[in-house]
């Protein structure tokens, strides 16, 4: 099987929002966005974690992700 196949699945499957390779991307449109933005990945990742601390390095701005490594997560971003 195809491994770009076998990681779809796992986020076919869930009730994500966004797979783990889109979830650390949507942060930065997110952090300028002027309503907060919510939304929910099959598999918070240690990318996801590492991006939501650098943002917050940089802009004064909140970042929430509920949710443990290698698990669904919920994203919250807000000012």
């Amino acid at each position: 099987m195809n491994s770009a196949f076998e990681n779809l699945l796992p986020w076919l499957k869930s009730e994500a929002t966004v797979d783990p390779f889109l979830a650390d991307q949507l942060l930065i449109p997110a952090a300028f966005a002027e309503e907060p933005s919510i939304f929910t990945t099959s598999n918070v990742t240690a990318r996801l974690q590492t991006m939501a601390w650098v943002i917050k390095e940089f802009l004064p701005i909140h970042i929430t992700i509920l949710g443990r490594e290698g698990e669904p997560g919920t994203i919250k971003v807000s000012r």
